[in-house]
């Protein structure tokens, strides 16, 4: 547990949780398919050889309540957002 530990700690000092929601957001948008959390955390919180479950934790802490993102199976997705022509009366 100790790497997991000073992972969050990483995360939490590097980056703010505002910036790190918008990447994590922007590289699977940009990707346009469901990606690892593995593959996330490698290509955007540039943290290398983080296993499966801890790769998880890190994706869910990074997130934390943010509705936009979808987890499945085979990894995470965004959902489409619809835009209104007009506001809703």
């Amino acid at each position: 547990m100790p790497i997991f530990i000073d992972m969050i700690i990483y995360l939490k000092f590097l980056l703010s949780q505002a910036v790190m929601i918008d990447k994590i957001y922007r590289y699977i948008k940009d990707n346009n398919r469901t990606i690892s959390a593995c593959e996330l955390v490698e290509m955007v919180l540039n943290i290398k050889g983080a296993d499966d479950e801890v790769s998880d934790r890190l994706i869910i802490t990074a997130i934390g309540n943010d509705n936009r993102f979808k987890k499945d199976k085979t990894g995470w997705s965004v959902l489409k957002i619809k835009k209104h022509a007009a506001p809703i009366q």
